[in-house]
């Protein structure tokens, strides 16, 4: 597939294709076909064995590889917020309460979208997962914008985290976090945000 000219038997290009002789040449063809990426499918083979174990394929249906391997379709709640860490703030603050209650009025897609927009995937991990990335939320410093009804809250991608300003209301919190999964275009803001203090 390359254009590289390949001997299907020794000294091919000096062998006359006789028509008694058609149905080797399409076997081997075939087999020249279907060999020529081996080396590439065994380097993609030995990289999602480090992910999962392919001596369980056999066992297992389409289905539940699928949901080993990237999770279940459904993005649950209190599976969220069992992995999630809060940095200068508690979940016990009114505006972080405001953000559950946000989040657990979304459809299933705008979930989805929350996680790439915060994570760069769609779904979460299956939650026996050995190592689940912890969910985090910090307090987004607003710095010269005293309102924080006013900015969009933030995400960085590589620490699945959520840069959220203090919302007053939960249709403030709703409209700005909508706004920020549907529109963002990139998927970090990394170096550009600072973390409110304790004392903030």
């Amino acid at each position: 597939s390359n254009g590289e000219e390949f001997d299907l038997v020794p000294d091919g290009k000096n062998v006359t294709l006789k028509y008694k002789d058609i149905d080797e040449f399409i076997k081997l063809t075939l087999e020249a076909r279907f060999k020529e990426g081996e080396k590439q499918m065994q380097a993609i083979r030995k990289g999602f064995e480090i992910i999962f174990p392919t001596t369980v394929m056999g066992i297992l249906t389409w289905r539940e590889v699928e949901y080993r391997i990237i999770g279940p379709t459904e993005i649950d709640v209190d599976q969220l917020k069992n992995i999630t860490t809060y940095y200068s703030c508690s979940e016990t603050d009114e505006f972080v309460q405001r953000f559950w209650r946000v989040f657990e009025g979304f459809t299933q897609e705008e979930r989805s979208m929350y996680l790439k927009f915060v994570w760069g995937r769609s779904r979460l991990p299956p939650p026996d997962s050995a190592s689940i990335q912890r969910h985090c939320i910090y307090v987004l410093y607003a710095g010269r914008y005293p309102d924080h009804n006013a900015i969009l809250p933030q995400s960085h991608t590589c620490g699945f985290q959520l840069d959220l300003p203090r919302y007053t209301t939960d249709t403030i919190c709703r409209t700005k976090l909508l706004y920020a999964i549907e529109s963002c275009g990139e998927i970090d803001t990394d170096g550009y945000g600072r973390y409110a203090d304790e004392d903030e």
